[in-house]
């Protein structure tokens, strides 16, 4: 996932800003119900994630040269531990194949990096002239359809 913001340089929109889940694992309990040949399950448990998020702010001019501003820009990768829950149904197919449709909700929390330590910019499009947040919300939808087969049966 990447994106772009103002929240700095409303004018130049020199900034780019970059969130990604590295890998993630978790480990799940949950409960199924048969209605006719389907199952429905819901499942929740603890997940783990290797997280980088950053933004890099470049810093131009007629009298300067480019270069990225460390004042107004931040690196991040940690392991976080959050939580997952997820819901789906499995239909069975012919010859012990399935049919799977699942979504997951992942929760990693919150982090909250300051830029602008100078307080020379301003935050945000007409903001103070102060040190600026940027909370990145590490939260995460999946939806999953899998065609699956079961061996030994």
């Amino acid at each position: 996932m990447s994106g772009n913001t103002n929240q700095l340089d409303p004018v130049g929109l020199d900034e780019t800003v970059d969130s990604r889940f590295v890998w993630i694992a978790s480990a799940r309990a949950g409960v199924e119900r048969t209605l006719g040949t389907a199952t429905v399950f819901v499942t929740g448990g603890v997940a783990v994630s290797r997280i980088a998020n950053s933004v890099v702010d470049i810093d131009f001019g007629p009298d300067m040269p480019t270069r990225e501003d460390p004042d107004d820009s931040f690196r991040n990768r940690s392991t976080e531990v959050g939580w997952v829950i997820g819901a789906g149904i499995e239909a069975p197919l012919p010859d012990s194949w399935a049919l799977r449709l699942e979504g997951l909700h992942l929760d990693f929390g919150r982090e909250t990096h300051r830029v602008n330590h100078s307080g020379g910019g301003r935050c945000g499009p007409g903001g103070v002239r102060k040190p600026c947040p940027y909370i990145v919300e590490n939260k995460l939808r999946i939806l999953r359809l899998a065609i699956t087969r079961r061996f030994g049966r």
